[in-house]
């Protein structure tokens, strides 16, 4: 015989928990409160706590991406998150260290930055391919609009590929003849869904059975002729700086405030881990300016000025990172862990990482 479980019986108390290091409280709650004590500090790593809240469910904004009580779209928090992480202190003070990890509002946050890091590439590629365009447009009629669409529409869909929409268009149009003209259109389009796909590809075959003898020598093969997104010097400062924003958060592990005072679980340096990504988007575009405003990438970061006298650009990015970094992770410290000497602890943790990544750019440099 089943017996059902009344309602009115009273319910288990759930187990009370440091927000921050995990530690049972329990105990020290009931017999605070028993002194009509209603606030304490966690005796493992000494975070003040009121004993109310931790008994109440964990309460985010209605806006945080990882909100699991909030009627707004998936796509519209992501949004409200992105935009509310250009105040980072504000941000940090804002998520509660209870609110558990929700992995489909990390996922959807990662995906929001992937598509404006896609933005920010294909803005980059635009600043090569509209010149062109504009002097082609010059030419008009309708063979010059058609490169010009071909040369945009793939530096929307694949901005890091080396391959030239136009000339994609100009190699496809001399397989076609009267008998093929559907396939070979065919072929053209699907050549730009594999670039959207795959943009690191590095050949592309033609059909030469059609075409005169001089053509097929000279035309059988394509390969990348278009501009780069970046500049083979510019490679490793913008590598080394993006390798700092990811590496920042997990040197705090080397920090002894961070595991063996305030005890950190893990989830909040997961959390940490995912929100620095957004910090990718203003280095990529800096990154991609420095050029335009006269800034020259050299081999050798360390130097102030490059061989020709210009700024040294990646200087200019890797310090522009460490005072980014140090901003983020102080409030970070600050207001969501609430460590002691959030400053120092974010100035750390930024000067750890860039030493190791210039370490490890000049090691190879030397190599």
């Amino acid at each position: 015989m089943q017996h059902e479980i009344s309602p009115n019986l009273p319910q288990p108390k759930r187990p009370l928990e440091c927000p921050r290091c995990g530690h049972h409280l329990d105990g020290n709650a009931d017999a605070a409160e028993a002194r009509g004590e209603h606030a304490g500090v966690c005796t493992e790593c000494g975070l003040p706590v009121v004993w109310a809240s931790l008994r109440a469910d964990a309460v985010s904004p209605k806006w945080f991406v990882e909100s699991q009580h909030s009627s707004l779209w998936m796509p519209r928090r992501v949004i409200g998150t992105l935009v509310r992480c250009m105040r980072p202190f504000h941000f940090w003070r804002s998520i509660n260290l209870a609110t558990p990890i929700s992995k489909r509002g990390a996922i959807a946050f990662l995906i929001g930055i992937a598509l404006i890091l896609h933005g920010v590439a294909v803005g980059q590629r635009f600043a090569f391919v509209i010149p062109a365009c504009v002097a082609r447009a010059q030419w008009s009629g309708s063979y010059a609009t058609g490169q010009n669409a071909a040369d945009l529409a793939l530096a929307i869909i694949a901005p890091t590929t080396g391959f030239s929409g136009a000339k994609l268009l100009e190699f496809g149009e001399l397989e076609i003849t009267p008998k093929n003209r559907s396939l070979a259109w065919i072929r053209t389009t699907a050549r730009f869904a594999v670039l959207a796909v795959y943009p690191m590809r590095t050949r592309f075959d033609f059909d030469t059975s059609q075409m005169p003898n001089w053509i097929r020598m000279n035309w059988a093969q394509l390969t990348p002729t278009a501009p780069r997104l970046m500049w083979p010097t510019q490679t490793p400062s913008t590598t080394a700086a993006i390798s700092c924003v990811f590496l920042a958060p997990l040197s705090m592990f080397l920090l002894p405030t961070s595991l063996r005072q305030a005890r950190i679980r893990p989830r909040h340096f997961a959390r940490l881990l995912v929100y620095s990504t957004v910090l990718v988007v203003p280095i990529l575009a800096l990154s991609f300016a420095l050029p335009h405003f006269g800034a020259m990438y050299g081999d050798w970061v360390l130097e102030v000025v490059t061989l020709y006298g210009y700024p040294n650009a990646g200087l200019i990015l890797l310090v522009c990172t460490a005072v980014l970094v140090s901003i983020w992770m102080s409030a970070a410290a600050a207001n969501y862990l609430r460590l002691r000497h959030a400053l120092g602890v974010g100035v750390s943790c930024a000067l750890m990482s860039l030493l190791l990544v210039i370490l490890l750019q000049q090691w190879h440099f030397v190599m």
